[in-house]
C-alpha cells in the first residue's frame, strides 16, 4: 500500500558534510572533492534504479556531467558552514512500475524545482524490500542569464534622488533605475583632509551644492555609503521559507493521488500531521538503519518496542473512538427524537446516555495522560516511583549550572562589547591625535578645540584599555567574531536549559498521573482489573 513520506534536509559544511560526497552516495559513483582532496567512492552501492542531473534554463550544459556539477558548487561556496545541497526524500508508490515511477519523479522535479531555477540530481532506489524512494539534491543558488551564480547575500546601498529622499537599493536593483535618478553616496572631504570626518554626498550634490564647494574626493576613499545589514537574495528567501516546504509537500501528496487515481485505485496518501487531520492517534517514531537491521536480524531495538506499544495503544484509543463517535450519533438521533415528538418524556433515559457520553469523554482524557506519562517512562528510564522525584532534583541541579555559566558568559560578552567599543574608538581618532602632535605649535589649541570631541573620546579609550591591559593594535573585527562565538555558546546553553526546564515539567506531570492510578487501584476490590507500575511499566493483572 502507498505510504506518505517526505523528508528535507539541507547539506552544510557546518555539519561536516559535503555535497560531492552526498551525490556520490546516492548515486552509486567515485567522485573525488577537488574543496579538499578526498575521494568518495560508492560503486559497490547496490539497488539503484535510476539517476539524473535535470538543469534549469540557465544552467550550462557541462553541468550534466556528476562530478563536475558538484564540484562547482563545492568552489563558488568558500564559507567553512556554507548550505552546499538541499535534499528532498519522498516515498514512492509500490502500485506503480519502476517506469512509472521514474516518469513521476522526472515530472514531479521539473515541474517544482527545476521550473522555479533549480537544478537537480535525482536518484531512485530500490532494494526490493517494498520500500522505493527518491533522493532528489537541489542547489541552494539561482543561476543568472549568464550562467553564473547569483549571491545569497546582497550589499544594500544607500541612494538618494535630487529631492534628498535617501533609499536602500542593492546593486543589481540600481541599475533597474532610471539615469540620474537615484545617485550612491560617495564620502568627500573637506579640502581633501582625511583627518576629518567625510561627508557622503551624490556626484549631483558636489557640483551643485555651494555648501560643499570646498569638498573633494581623495583616492583610496570610494566606499560609498552602505547599510548595515545585508539583504539576502529574494528568491533564495522564497526557498528556505517554511511555506515552500509545505507547498512541496502538499503537492507531492497531489500528484501521488493523481497517479493513483489515474491506476483507479482506492488508496490515497495525506501529507498532514494525526492532529491536522483530526486523528487521535500516536504516530510510530522512524526506525533508521541502525534499528531496522537490528529487528531483520531479530534483535529487538529500543524504537521498535516503542513502537510495538504504541499500535497496541492506538488500537484501544481506535476502539474508544470509535465508541465515543457511536454514542454521540445515538444522543443526537435521540434528541431528534423528542424534538418530533415535541415533548421530553424520555427524559431521564437521554440523561443517562449523557452521562455515558461524558463518561467516555473523561476516560478518554485520562488515557492520554496515561499515554504521555508511558512516554516518560521510557524515554526517562524510570524504574521506580522515587525515581521521578530524584531524576527531576539531578535535572534542576543541571538547570542551576546552567545559569550560572550563561550568566558568566554574558558578563564576558558585556566586557568584549566595551573591548570592541574602546578599540574602535582609539584606533578611529589615532590619525586626529597624530595631526594633532603635528600641528604648529602656533595652531595646536585652535585644533584641539575643534577635535575636543574625538580627542575626548581617544583619551578615555586609551585610559580604559591600558587599564584592562588590552593591546591597542588588536583588530576590532576579531574580537566581535569572539562576540558571536560566545553568543552561540549561550543560545546552545539555553537551548539546553529550556530541554531541561520541559524535562523537569514532564517528570512532575507524569510523577501526579502515576501517583493518582496507584491511589485510584488502592482502593479497588478484589476480582478488578489493577493498573501497577512495575520496571517502568504498566500492565493489567488480576488481583
Amino acid at each position: 500500500m502507498a505510504i506518505y513520506h517526505c523528508h528535507c534536509q539541507v547539506i552544510s559544511r557546518g555539519q561536516g558534510r559535503s555535497a560531492v560526497a552526498a551525490a556520490a552516495y546516492r548515486s552509486g559513483e567515485k567522485i573525488t572533492n577537488s574543496y579538499d582532496g578526498v575521494t568518495h567512492d560508492y560503486r559497490k552501492k547496490k539497488g539503484i534504479v535510476y539517476k539524473e542531473i535535470m538543469l534549469c534554463e540557465n544552467a550550462p550544459e557541462e553541468w550534466k556531467d556528476r562530478a563536475l556539477f558538484w564540484n562547482n558548487i563545492e568552489q563558488a561556496e568558500r564559507d567553512t558552514a556554507a548550505r552546499l545541497a538541499r535534499e528532498f526524500e519522498i516515498a514512492l508508490p509500490i502500485e506503480l512500475s519502476t517506469k512509472e515511477q521514474i516518469d513521476f519523479v522526472r515530472a514531479f522535479v521539473h515541474e517544482n524545482f527545476v521550473n522555479i531555477g533549480m537544478c537537480a540530481d535525482f536518484a531512485i532506489h530500490d532494494k526490493g524490500d517494498g520500500n522505493p524512494h527518491c533522493h532528489i539534491l537541489l542547489t541552494m543558488r539561482p543561476i543568472d542569464r549568464n550562467g553564473k551564480w547569483e549571491s545569497k547575500m546582497e550589499k544594500v546601498y544607500l541612494c538618494k534622488n535630487r529631492e534628498g529622499v535617501e533609499r536602500g537599493f542593492t546593486a543589481k536593483e540600481l541599475k533597474e533605475q532610471e539615469a540620474d535618478e537615484w545617485e550612491k553616496q560617495l564620502p568627500y572631504f573637506k579640502n581633501g583632509k582625511v583627518s576629518a570626518r567625510p561627508v557622503y554626498l551624490t556626484k549631483w550634490e558636489a557640483e551643485h551644492d555651494l555648501r560643499y564647494k570646498e569638498y573633494v574626493r581623495v583616492k583610496g576613499k570610494n566606499n560609498p555609503k552602505k547599510s548595515k545589514y545585508d539583504r539576502q537574495n529574494p528568491t533564495i528567501t522564497l526557498w528556505n521559507s517554511s511555506e515552500f516546504m509545505n507547498l512541496i509537500r502538499s503537492k507531492l501528496a497531489d500528484a501521488i493521488n493523481a497517479e493513483l487515481m489515474a491506476k483507479s485505485l482506492d488508496v490515497r496518501v495525506d501529507h498532514r500531521s494525526y492532529k491536522d487531520q483530526g486523528i487521535f492517534e500516536i504516530p510510530t517514531q522512524h526506525m533508521g538503519v541502525a534499528a531496522t537491521n537490528m529487528e531483520r536480524r531479530g534483535v529487538a531495538s529500543m524504537r521498535g518496542e516503542e513502537n510495538r506499544k504504541f499500535e497496541i495503544i492506538n488500537e484501544h484509543l481506535h476502539k474508544i473512538n470509535k465508541e465515543i463517535k457511536e454514542k454521540e450519533a445515538e444522543r443526537e438521533r435521540f434528541k431528534g427524537n423528542q424534538k418530533e415528538k415535541g415533548t421530553y418524556e424520555h427524559g431521564h433515559g437521554a440523561s443517562t446516555q449523557t452521562e455515558n457520553w461524558i463518561g467516555r469523554k473523561v476516560y478518554l482524557a485520562a488515557t492520554k495522560e496515561i499515554v504521555t506519562a508511558l512516554r516518560v517512562v521510557r524515554i526517562e528510564g524510570i524504574k521506580t516511583p522515587n525515581q521521578f522525584r530524584e531524576s527531576a532534583d539531578d535535572l534542576e541541579k543541571k538547570c542551576d549550572s546552567i545559569s550560572d555559566l550563561i550568566d558568566s558568559l554574558e558578563q564576558k560578552i558585556g566586557h568584549y562589547r566595551e573591548a570592541e567599543k574602546y578599540l574602535r574608538d582609539y584606533q578611529k581618532y589615532e590619525t586626529v591625535a597624530q595631526a594633532y602632535q603635528k600641528q604648529n605649535p602656533l595652531f595646536k589649541r585652535g585644533f584641539k578645540t575643534k577635535y575636543q570631541s574625538e580627542l575626548s573620546k581617544l583619551y578615555q579609550a586609551k585610559q580604559w584599555l591600558e587599564q584592562m591591559k588590552i593591546k591597542t593594535d588588536i583588530p576590532p573585527e576579531k574580537v566581535e567574531e569572539l562576540i558571536k562565538e560566545k553568543e552561540r555558546e549561550v543560545g546552545q546553553l539555553k537551548n539546553e536549559l529550556a530541554e531541561a526546564q520541559e524535562r523537569i515539567r514532564a517528570l512532575r506531570a507524569a510523577e501526579k498521573v502515576i501517583a493518582r492510578i496507584q491511589e485510584r487501584d488502592r482502593g479497588r476490590t478484589r476480582g478488578r482489573t489493577e493498573t501497577t507500575f512495575r520496571e517502568g511499566e504498566y500492565y493489567h493483572e488480576k488481583v
